[in-house]
């Protein structure tokens, strides 16, 4: 069969009008369509060339005049709207879609036509917009997830929101993914069991897991409601994970709290009014008292008398906020009259309202005895300082006094060298200011932590980050400060790259939604008017990744991304803040350079081609121009206009998107074209004796044609059976029924086949695919296209070696009632095959 006569048998089954006209402008194709759409028939057009001009409005003919003359204009597709008098005397709005056709030599040949009535549209289409439009605004701006999800956790539904929080996309829709997003499975069941029981369930808390594996937390809401004939479950879902966390960081905190005051290796004791209001167990084991002992009598009771007045001294000072140090050591009596030393850190509390002291006391007895014997083990400890994982330096008057190997290592300064110079010197220049504030508040004994993180630039000239920590201490008398550094450049490295990930799109590299809402609030000022904001949406993405699987389509939005930052201006914020949908910030833009700016996007995403497909992308702008308008509503007008666009562009980029899908598949398998076309012939003639309606028939022979077109996405040695498939295989090209419904199911004019072709491996006795139909629950018109799809896949060579057309029908007879309709079957042998004893 020819390409011309391919196409012709597609054009005579259209829904819509086709017509094919030479260079003269003489018709000489008009498909039968016309009839249902003009009142006039193909025959009467043919007879009468000047009766197409004749019916077309006059108001409207010179709309048609200038697609004379643009038609001539060979690179492009032309796309007018006018309207004709239908034969019996009422008007039918026309949208006429044209291209030139040139042979391989480049000269014109005339052009082909798509004729749609476009009537019920153009009378509806502002209802439409007004009424859908303003109704998924609500639900897509809904700050919290909605979702519809069926009983056994198919996705029938879920909003924008919910897309961004479950990290998931548009083709989790007819899934059943619900299961996986339950982090614990149990609680699902709990959940549902919950709702029938109780009719509506609110504050339900769930453990959730993302598509990435992230875990949150969420507060549920949610009603059994009949959706689309099933029962469904409508449910919200709350974020909570930040209160959850704070929650079990409060109890852990204080969980922590209680075992450090419990386990606390020294003796707390809180001291007010002279009496220990609470102590832990070390300080029964310091002073030999038990708790009630303790607060029975005033504190100085257990200091040692020559000690007495100097601790007592120090407490009063400190509850007046007067200067006194909040280290010192001092002996204690223990019950039984021992003496030990003890090394006390105290500082002001509040107390139930009320001033007292928290004081910490080790007990330093020991330490104190062993004091000469350390002092003999300088050596010891001078090891343990030079072979630290810590740089560690000791700074007095901002001069590093001492330091440790590490020091040099993190530095690559000797330690000659650095004993000779500021620390300063070896600090980040814009990093130095603030570096030598906190070294200056360390020294006056600041107690809001000691840690500070900054950069060095080494000896090498390479920059890297340092954790600090230090403590003052007494050097040869004198006040200077302890430190220990490590090297944390890999984890800021990290840290960094963590940040980038929050507010950068990980598939394209634009900002994601985040950053822009967040940028939105920055550049929305009065300097910044004109400010517009311009939306997109790429078409045909589902119908894309359906086709040829979600690399194309990541690919497809890879390559949109690409094109769009190309045009960008340095002020300029291009965020992409869904699925499919980008959104554009121009600052100090008007409408006009919007336009502009928006033609030349256009034109260039235009030259995108993804699998021999054209990228498409719908664009919507809105202008601010006065402070006082709300953003808001200029994004909602923005997002309108967008819509209107999308309405008017995608439909017709899908369906030719079916054209190159069917010419792909076809080019890429001989075979599989010769099949559909013996397939739809058979499908014909079946229903032909089975004395269905005209338009009946066609619609089955369109059905044979496309059956397969979902085996576009399936690897070409799977299709042709040229290796053995194993168990992900047969499951992959079990999917194709699936893939090809959801590919005609989203082109308008393709979409009365979709269920069809879903259903075309679907068995009578419930055994096939993918849905388990049984009986008359399929289609009639899957159940004929099963059993021509079988026969001439058996006695022409398709997958295996062909058989003899008496094999093929005892085949089909055996499997009558169980793969295959047994009325059809016989319909098919008797009346089509002309077999009379079987």
């Amino acid at each position: 069969m020819s390409d011309e006569f391919k196409y012709k048998t597609i054009a005579d089954y259209s829904y819509d009008w086709e017509t094919w006209e030479d260079k003269n402008g003489k018709f000489q194709y008009i498909s039968p369509s016309c009839k249902r759409i003009s009142g006039y028939d193909a025959k009467e057009f043919l007879d009468d060339p000047g009766l197409f001009e004749s019916i077309i409005l006059q108001e409207d003919f010179k709309i048609w005049e200038s697609h004379r003359l643009e038609i001539h204009n060979r690179g492009k597709m032309f796309k007018k709207q006018f309207r004709i008098l239908h034969k019996d005397g009422y008007i039918i709005w026309i949208e006429h879609v044209c291209r030139a056709v040139i042979d391989e030599n480049g000269f014109y040949l005339g052009y082909r036509a798509n004729n749609r009535d476009i009537t019920p549209y153009k009378n509806s289409i502002d209802t439409i917009i007004k009424n859908e439009l303003q109704f998924e605004r609500i639900i897509d701006s809904l700050p919290f997830s909605l979702s519809i999800i069926t009983l056994d956790g198919t996705v029938l539904y879920v909003n924008p929101k919910g897309m961004e929080y479950f990290e998931t996309q548009a083709d989790v829709i007819g899934q059943r993914a619900a299961m996986m997003h339950w982090v614990n499975p149990d609680r699902r069941l709990i959940w549902l069991e919950k709702i029938k029981n109780e009719g509506i369930v609110t504050d339900f808390e769930m453990n959730i897991r993302t598509t990435s594996g992230k875990e949150l937390w969420a507060m549920g809401s949610g009603i059994i409601i009949e959706y689309q004939g099933k029962q469904c479950v409508l449910s919200s879902q709350h974020d909570i994970t930040e209160r959850k966390e704070m929650e079990e960081a409060l109890r852990k905190s204080e969980e922590q709290y209680k075992l450090l005051f419990e386990n606390a290796a020294e003796s707390v004791v809180i001291i007010q009014d002279g009496k220990v209001v609470l102590s832990n167990e070390m300080a029964t084991v310091l002073t030999g008292y038990s708790s009630e002992e303790l607060r029975r009598i005033h504190f100085v009771n257990y200091i040692y008398p020559d000690d007495a007045e100097i601790v007592v001294a120090n407490h009063m000072k400190r509850l007046k906020d007067e200067s006194v140090d909040r280290i010192y050591s001092y002996r204690i009596l223990k019950k039984g009259g021992y003496v030990r030393w003890v090394e006390m850190n105290s500082l002001k509390i509040n107390w139930e309202g009320r001033p007292a002291t928290f004081n910490l006391l080790s007990d330093i007895t020991e330490r104190k005895h062993a004091e000469d014997a350390l002092r003999e083990s300088e050596e010891k400890y001078r090891l343990l300082f030079e072979n630290a994982v810590e740089a560690i330096l000791v700074i007095q008057n901002e001069q590093i006094k001492i330091c440790n190997p590490m020091t040099s290592s993190l530095t690559g300064y000797s330690q000659e060298e650095l004993v000779k110079m500021k620390f300063t010197d070896f600090v980040y220049e814009e990093d130095k200011e603030n570096t030598l504030i906190f070294h200056k508040k360390r020294l006056k004994g600041m107690t809001d932590g000691t840690k500070q993180q900054f950069r060095i630039m080494n000896k090498g000239k390479e920059i890297r980050w340092i954790e600090s920590d230090g403590i003052k201490i007494d050097w040869n008398g004198e006040e200077a400060s302890l430190h220990f550094a490590i090297d944390i450049t890999e984890r800021k490295s990290t840290e960094e790259k963590i940040l980038y990930l929050s507010y950068f799109d990980q598939l394209t590299g634009l900002y994601n939604r985040r950053f822009y809402e967040e940028e939105l609030k920055r550049i929305d000022t009065k300097r910044n008017l004109p400010l517009t904001l311009v939306m997109a949406d790429v078409n045909g993405l589902k119908l894309t990744n359906d086709a040829f699987g979600h690399i194309s389509g990541d690919m497809l939005l890879k390559a949109v991304a690409d094109t769009m930052k190309k045009e960008l201006r340095a002020d300029d914020i291009l965020a992409r803040i869904g699925g499919d949908e980008f959104v554009l910030l121009l600052p100090k833009t008007d409408n006009i350079a919007a336009r502009l700016i928006v033609n030349r996007l256009k034109e260039n995403i235009s030259k995108i081609v993804i699998d021999k497909i054209s990228a498409s992308v719908s664009f919507g702008f809105e202008t601010k121009e006065s402070e006082y308008e709300d953003m808001e509503k200029v994004f909602s007008q923005a997002e309108d206009h967008m819509y209107r666009r999308k309405l008017l562009e995608s439909g017709s980029m899908k369906s030719e998107m079916i054209t190159l899908i069917t010419r792909g598949l076809y080019e890429r398998d001989k075979n599989e074209q010769s099949h559909s076309e013996r397939v739809a012939e058979l499908c014909k003639k079946i229903a032909e004796a089975m004395n269905f309606e005209g338009h009946q028939i066609g619609e089955i022979s369109l059905l044979g044609m496309l059956h397969d077109i979902g085996k576009i996405g399936l690897d070409q040695n799977i299709v042709n059976g040229i290796i053995k498939l194993n168990e992900r295989e047969w499951k992959d090209i079990k999917k194709h029924p699936e893939t090809g419904y959801h590919i005609l199911k989203s082109v308008s004019e393709f979409s009365h086949i979709a269920d069809y072709v879903l259903c075309h491996h679907e068995r009578p006795d419930g055994k096939g695919y993918p849905r388990g139909l049984k009986g008359n629950n399929i289609p009639i018109q899957s159940r004929i296209l099963s059993i021509a799809e079988a026969y001439d896949s058996m006695i022409n060579k398709h997958y295996k070696e062909p058989i003899t057309v008496l094999d093929a029908v005892n085949e089909l007879i055996l499997n009558m009632g169980t793969q295959f309709d047994e009325k059809i079957v016989k319909i098919f042998i008797e009346k089509v095959l002309n077999h009379k004893n079987h």
